[in-house]
């Protein structure tokens, strides 16, 4: 009988939380912009999305642009000895729905010191030290300019340790 009345609450919680929208804890959109994962602490600064109706447009959608690209500045504080990171990220339209970006990420404070360098992050982040990022997404979904999105970010540790966090929600520009 106890089981048969844990599964019923277990049930209406469920439902309850449905009816009122709510999203589970570990839903996308109840990521924070912010996360830490073993002694290094990340943190979103600053995030752009755009779709480029240049011109000429290789790889056009149906409405003549090209895929969702953008940029996310990352700030990553290692609190501890030295560690290295994979990344992953993903884009989330208004609606919800998760659509794969490629990313690459970008070593910020050597491209500020040597201008027109593109130079790639090696996902090392030294004892103490606190690295500027600049994650740069390609190859996104087709969304519509002045539509809202959103990206989240998986962090994995060379330890195995991850975690994840989400930018807020930002307008999709376009370039004309």
């Amino acid at each position: 009988m106890r089981h048969v009345t844990a599964i019923t609450l277990a049930l209406a919680a469920s439902i309850a939380i449905a009816a009122c929208g709510g999203d589970s804890p570990t839903s996308p959109s109840n990521l924070k912009d912010t996360v830490k994962v073993g002694d290094v602490s990340f943190s979103v600064i600053r995030t752009t999305l755009a779709r480029d109706f240049m011109p000429i447009v290789v790889n056009p959608g149906p409405d003549g642009g090209k895929p969702l690209a953008g940029t996310v500045i990352v700030r990553a504080g290692n609190d501890g000895g030295g560690t290295s990171f994979a990344l992953g990220a993903s884009v989330y339209d208004a609606s919800g729905t998760r659509h794969a970006v490629t990313v690459a990420a970008h070593d910020y404070d050597q491209e500020t010191l040597f201008p027109g360098r593109d130079i790639i992050w090696t996902g090392t982040i030294g004892p103490g030290r606190i690295q500027w990022l600049e994650l740069r997404l390609s190859g996104g979904p087709y969304l519509a300019v002045g539509s809202r999105a959103y990206v989240v970010i998986d962090w994995t540790e060379q330890g195995g340790r991850t975690g994840s966090m989400r930018t807020a929600d930002v307008d999709i520009g376009g370039t004309y």
